[in-house]
């Protein structure tokens, strides 16, 4: 799935660009990959894992597939919002 081939790819690649934003914004691989682990790590200890449906409301920046990346890892569902 998803998580397996991000965390193949962030192992394999670790400072390849991940993802662009506005204003020339990058975040590698190795950044999503460990930005990602820490959400997931927080949603956690606040006991928000494991089968929650989590909102996503964001503008299309680096932050948007670390916010989704993070919420598979701890185990949710992405519900995104418009």
């Amino acid at each position: 799935g998803l998580r397996e081939t991000m965390d193949e790819t962030a192992r394999r690649f670790p400072d390849a660009v991940a993802a662009e934003g506005p204003g020339g914004s990058t975040l590698t691989y190795g950044e999503l990959d460990a930005h990602a682990t820490s959400l997931a790590a927080w949603l956690r200890s606040e006991n928000i894992a494991d089968g929650w449906n989590i909102a996503v409301c964001l503008n299309p920046t680096v932050w948007l597939p670390v916010a989704l990346l993070g919420i598979l890892r701890a185990g949710d569902t992405i519900v995104p919002l418009d």
